[in-house]
């Protein structure tokens, strides 16, 4: 949706929201509830459901009717929905905000396994989901306080020489103990954090190397290596950052390889 008002304006956007309710309208019944809840969100009630599978069923439809190209102006858009379910509305839903907040969590669920599916919801993605809040909040007071890097060292097999070290990013979390990438990682490249976190990193592996160096002039060639997310990459000062951390550290430049997620490797020359 959004590249299609981008590339296309906001005019072919309200095209491709009509044609989107059209469809869906066909998926449901007249007695159901079908409102907008602002840009690309929209809401379902079913009434009456004489099963909770039902809604699974509605899904199941929404998603084959949704398939078929968008043709606006002669250009087609292949547009895909991500659905979160609630399937048993009881009495221990006393409000419809509540309803509405757990739809989404199942979405954002939906969102987070790949797109273009529906989730269901359960009390465990509540839990999770506060979970992750908390751990994005504590993440955000942890950047130079308690994050601490591990240095793996690099030997040559042959030779078996020290050639460098590769930083590894580790949380010291104050109440869940130590903490290894796989734990904070995703939440961080979700929120964006991973960019403020990625940049402290470049300065301490370097600031740590260059000190080496120079206590250990016999390890004057050795390297380090520095993992960088692909949002980094991304950042209109990226190279920008990099010249200032090498001379902020005073570090050669050819002393440094950095390494994406995706095992793209490079280096900066003098």
């Amino acid at each position: 949706f959004k590249s299609v008002n981008d590339c296309k304006g906001h005019s072919a956007g309200d095209c491709l929201l009509i044609d989107f309710v059209k469809r869906v309208q066909q998926c449901i019944r007249k007695s159901d509830t079908f409102a907008r809840l602002g840009g690309d969100e929209f809401t379902i009630l079913l009434e009456d459901q004489a099963r909770a599978d039902n809604a699974i069923e509605v899904a199941d439809r929404i998603q084959d009717a949704l398939n078929a190209p968008y043709t606006i102006d002669e250009q087609n858009f292949f547009i895909t929905a991500s659905i979160g379910i609630v399937k048993d509305i009881d009495q221990s839903y006393n409000n419809a905000e509540i309803v509405l907040q757990d739809a989404d969590i199942a979405m954002y669920h939906a969102k987070e396994c790949g797109k273009a599916q529906y989730k269901i919801f359960n009390a465990p993605l509540r839990t999770e989901m506060l979970s992750r809040i908390k751990l994005e909040s504590e993440m955000r007071l942890a950047v130079g306080k308690d994050f601490v890097l591990h240095y793996q060292p690099i030997f040559t097999l042959k030779e078996k020489k020290l050639t460098g070290f590769e930083a590894l990013l580790r949380w010291q979390h104050p109440r869940l103990g130590l903490l290894y990438p796989a734990d904070f990682l995703p939440v961080a490249e979700s929120t964006g954090l991973i960019v403020e976190i990625g940049e402290w990193v470049l300065r301490e592996s370097c600031s740590h190397l260059k000190d080496w160096m120079d206590q250990y002039p016999q390890f004057a060639d050795i390297c380090i290596n520095v993992n960088l997310s692909g949002k980094q990459f991304m950042q209109p000062n990226f190279l920008a950052l990099l010249k200032s951390v090498l001379q902020e550290t005073k570090l050669p430049p050819d002393h440094c390889i950095w390494r994406s997620q995706k095992r793209c490797f490079s280096t900066i020359n003098r």
